[in-house]
């Protein structure tokens, strides 16, 4: 009996470190799934857009600094036309003249437009000028971010927020998806989000809510239109920029910003476009609430007063 009992304590025991190096295996496999995956999309080739969408305009929002005006640059490059949105017209022209000194063969409108005070009204001059182009891209960019305690947000500072951040997607995203289904191509609709809409830190909580919006947004349209347009919502982290000078090992230039976007574009819906800003989207998700709140509060102190 004595060995009987022996053999079914071995056997038990057995069973029980065999589960768990059955779980360990799944693990490691899964894990080095992830690193498998990451690395590949380092090396992964983008796509040929134009290729992919033809020789139409490429619409970019925000288009007269920054992202914007990185995004014009690389669409010019690939020899799309362009369709350049923003406020100030003086800016837009010398974003135009400066890529027309590049590539003048190309068409190149400027069209000034206030996101802020647009209505629904306001939007339909807009689209008239659209519905005569051929837009195979559009480029959901413009918005703006305000650090803030919520209690002191103004009346004013929620609708601006919200009208340049959430209704500048919706409004933009509808004029041209009727006229992109007729394409004989695929089109793309690309939308900047946020990482900050996942891993929220103090100070910016309507920023939060508009960004959680476009997002949820960009995956509503990606399950209606995916079959003819790539809808891609990329939720970026911190951009060094002319209008964000900020620099720190977290953040990226502009240029890095686009150019990683436009390597997922064809394969992932969602993204958070560099490499740094998944890295980065990985570790806050495990930061404590008094970690939140000092990360928000180093950030607020700092621009507070833009």
């Amino acid at each position: 009996m004595e060995i009987v009992f022996n053999f079914y304590q071995w056997a038990y025991q057995y069973k029980y470190f065999s589960c768990l190096a059955l779980v360990g295996a799944i693990a490691v496999l899964k894990l080095l799934q992830i690193i498998g995956y990451f690395i590949y999309t380092l090396v992964r080739p983008g796509k040929n857009l134009l290729a992919r969408y033809g020789n139409g305009y490429a619409v970019v929002t925000g288009a007269s600094d920054g992202i914007g005006k990185v995004y014009a640059q690389h669409f010019a490059d690939m020899g799309f036309n362009l369709v350049l949105i923003s406020r100030s017209i003086e800016k837009l022209q010398l974003v135009k003249n400066e890529i027309l000194a590049k590539h003048s063969d190309l068409d190149i409108c400027i069209i000034s437009f206030d996101f802020s005070k647009g209505t629904a009204a306001d939007y339909k001059p807009l689209q008239n000028q659209l519905d005569c182009l051929d837009v195979c891209i559009l480029v959901n960019n413009v918005g703006i971010i305000k650090f803030h305690k919520f209690h002191e947000i103004s009346d004013f500072e929620i609708e601006n927020m919200v009208k340049v951040n959430e209704y500048s997607c919706i409004y933009m995203s509808k004029m041209v998806i009727p006229n992109m289904l007729k394409r004989n191509k695929r089109s793309g609709i690309y939308i900047m989000s946020s990482g900050l809409r996942t891993s929220i830190s103090a100070y910016v909580s309507l920023y939060a809510i508009t960004t959680t919006a476009v997002s949820s947004l960009a995956k509503s349209l990606w399950l209606e239109y995916s079959g003819k347009i790539d809808i891609c919502c990329f939720e970026i982290g911190p951009v060094s920029s002319s209008t964000n000078k900020d620099k720190s090992i977290r953040h990226i230039t502009a240029e890095q910003c686009v150019s990683s976007c436009l390597n997922k574009v064809g394969f992932d819906s969602i993204s958070f476009g560099h490499w740094k800003h998944r890295i980065l989207r990985t570790l806050t998700q495990y930061l404590t609430r008094k970690a939140r709140i000092k990360r928000g509060e180093r950030v607020y102190n700092l621009r507070k007063n833009e």
